[in-house]
């Protein structure tokens, strides 16, 4: 089982939650973190969610943020595709 990391968000609400992936943003300079808290949809899937957060943040629980834009939201979905195809997502084509 993976290990589980205690979110808090800005309205004070604790969420245990397994990463799915994070990384900082190019043009933005954010990081935002993809995670599920493992409940599921009607569908059965799981749902994921991101938020942005400061990555010098030591101690847990770690403040996450709400994304504010359709373009923060545009660039999560492009990266969690990524994530979600491994690593020779990354790799550079020769």
């Amino acid at each position: 089982m993976e290990k589980l990391i205690d979110f808090i968000t800005d309205e004070g609400q604790i969420i245990q939650a397994m990463v799915m992936g994070a990384f900082e943003d190019d043009l933005s300079g954010k990081n935002y973190v993809i995670y599920t808290d493992n409940s599921r949809n009607e569908t059965g899937n799981y749902n994921i969610y991101a938020a942005s957060y400061d990555p010098d943040q030591a101690d847990e629980p770690i403040l996450i943020h709400a994304v504010e834009t359709e373009e923060e939201w545009q660039r999560i979905e492009f990266m969690f595709q990524k994530l979600s195809r491994g690593p020779e997502a990354y790799q550079k084509k020769e």
